[in-house]
């Protein structure tokens, strides 16, 4: 395994902490504060003049074996991460909180470590 499968991002969503691998990740940038809308809901954002379509969370990662999001409006959703993929959309989500980027092997349970954090990593789904 490579330094760079070894390389991780992690975020948090309401009330759930979760990792990627820091290559499934094109840009993130912070919203800064701007009027939050409902969190689930698909929203277009512009960032240096490029349009990002953010969407719910559920629609790009496999959460099967996690408990139920919460749809809380007044949580800050102060973080846009954009994933990569192979066309040339730009498609992301939003998250309350970011880790990393940070260097770990994943254990066997699944989960990458950041400091004192065991950080699950979460699966993306097949976008059609």
């Amino acid at each position: 395994m490579s330094s760079h499968d070894n390389q991780w991002f992690g975020f948090e969503i309401p009330g759930q902490r979760f990792g990627l691998p820091l290559s499934s990740i094109a840009s993130i940038f912070h919203l800064g504060g701007r009027e939050q809308i409902g969190w689930l809901e698909d929203h277009l954002e512009v960032y240096e003049g490029v349009p990002v379509f953010l969407v719910a969370p559920h629609k790009l990662f496999n959460f099967e074996q996690c408990t139920p999001i919460p749809n809380d409006a007044n949580l800050p959703l102060t973080w846009a991460i954009i994933l990569k993929n192979s066309d040339d959309a730009h498609i992301g989500f939003r998250a309350s909180k970011t880790y990393g980027p940070f260097e770990s092997s994943i254990s066997e349970d699944g989960s990458v470590q950041c400091g004192d954090l065991s950080i699950p990593v979460i699966q993306s789904v097949e976008m059609a």
